[in-house]
C-alpha cells in the first residue's frame, strides 16, 4: 500500500507583485493527482501506467493551456506526433550509470522511475511527496529519490516548486555529459518559435532571445506567446543553491526547454571538459527548480524580479 502527503505551500513572499493568494486544492485519482486553483484546472501528476511521473497537462491564469496535448492525450491545435517521451513536465536524464532516463521507451537502454512511498494526506497538506527508485532496463534498483512537488497561485500567476534529492543508494551514479536532460517541459504549440502555428517568444535571463537561448547559461528561461487569443507564458527558474548555478538550456524551437546542469560539452564544445557528474556511493544531489506560469510576457509578469525573490530564500548547496 502507498502511503502519501500533499501538502500545499504557497511561497507568496518569494513571488513578488503577487495579489492576493488563490485556494489550490488536490484530488486523489486512479493512477494521478489533480491539482486545482479556485475550482479551475492547474495541472494532474500522473504517476500510473507511466514509465516516468510527469505533471500533465498545466494550465496558465485564463484557463489557458501551456503544455502539448501528445502523447497523453490528443493531438489537437497543430501538434505533431514527435518526441512520444516529452510528456508535460518531467524529470529524467538521458545518462545515468548509461541507462536513459530521458528516453525511458528504449528497449536496450530504457529506465524506470516509480513510486516506492507517498509520504501523508492529500487533503490537508500542500506539496507532493514521493519516494521513487530508479530501475534499469534489468528490473533492478540502481537509485532512489525523494521528491516535493509544491503548488501556489495567485490573480495572474501560478507556479510549481519542484525539488528532488537523488540517493546513490546501490553505488555511485554518474550523470553523463549529453544535451539529453533534465527538468523538461514539451510547450503548447502556440507557443513554439516556428512553425504553422507558432506564435511564441523566449526570453532568458541574459537577455538572449530565439534560438540563441539553445546550449547557454541562465538563471532562468520564459516562453510566452498568445494561447487561444491571450498571451501566457511559462518560465523556468534555476535555483542559486543548484550544482553548477545557472544550468544551461536544452531548448528548442519547436517546444521543448529543459535545465540540464550536466552538457558542458554537449552545449560547449568538444574542446570543454567533460561534464560528467558523479554522486559518491550512499552520497546525494538535490536540485530544486520553480516553474511559473503566467499572464503576459516575461517583462510584464516581472519574471526577473520574481526569480530574484525565490533564489534569495533559503536552500542547502545541491550536493551532499
Amino acid at each position: 500500500m502507498y502511503r502519501f502527503q500533499i501538502v500545499f505551500l504557497l511561497f507568496a513572499m518569494a513571488s513578488p507583485c503577487a495579489s492576493q493568494a488563490a485556494s489550490v486544492k488536490c484530488t486523489r485519482e486512479d493512477g494521478r493527482v489533480r491539482v486545482t486553483v479556485d475550482g479551475e484546472p492547474f495541472t494532474a501528476y500522473v504517476f500510473g501506467d507511466i514509465k516516468r511521473p510527469c505533471l500533465w497537462p498545466v494550465v496558465a491564469p485564463g484557463n489557458r493551456t501551456v503544455t502539448r496535448s501528445w502523447p497523453l492525450g490528443e493531438a489537437t491545435g497543430g501538434e505533431k506526433k514527435d518526441h512520444p517521451h516529452h510528456t508535460g513536465i518531467w524529470f529524467g536524464h538521458g545518462d545515468v550509470n548509461g541507462v536513459d532516463f530521458w528516453h525511458p521507451q528504449s528497449k536496450t537502454h530504457g529506465g524506470r522511475i516509480e513510486i516506492t512511498h507517498w509520504i501523508g494526506d492529500p487533503k490537508t497538506t500542500g506539496q507532493i511527496r514521493v519516494h521513487q527508485r530508479w530501475l534499469g532496463p534489468d528490473g533492478k534498483q540502481m537509485a532512489r529519490d525523494e521528491t516535493t512537488l509544491a503548488f501556489g497561485a495567485d490573480k495572474d500567476t501560478r507556479w510549481i516548486d519542484w525539488t528532488v534529492r537523488v540517493i546513490a543508494s546501490n553505488g555511485p551514479l554518474r550523470f553523463g555529459d549529453t544535451k539529453e536532460g533534465t527538468l523538461g517541459v514539451r510547450m503548447h504549440p502556440a507557443l513554439r518559435l516556428e512553425g504553422s502555428v507558432a506564435k511564441g517568444e523566449v526570453l532568458s535571463a541574459t537577455g538572449k532571445t530565439g534560438k540563441g537561448v539553445w546550449g547557454k547559461r541562465a538563471a532562468w528561461i520564459d516562453y510566452y506567446g498568445e494561447v487561444d487569443g491571450e498571451t501566457v507564458g511559462i518560465a523556468i527558474m534555476d535555483h542559486p543553491a543548484n550544482p553548477r548555478y545557472p544550468t544551461w538550456w536544452h531548448a528548442r524551437a519547436y517546444g521543448l526547454c529543459a535545465a540540464n546542469p550536466f552538457g558542458t560539452r554537449a552545449f560547449e564544445g568538444k574542446k570543454q571538459p567533460k561534464g560528467d557528474f558523479v554522486v559518491a556511493d550512499n552520497g546525494s544531489v538535490t536540485f530544486r527548480w520553480r516553474l511559473v506560469m503566467h499572464r503576459g510576457d516575461a517583462e510584464s509578469a516581472k519574471i526577473g524580479a520574481r526569480h530574484q525573490a525565490w533564489g534569495a530564500s533559503s536552500g542547502k548547496p545541491g550536493k551532499k
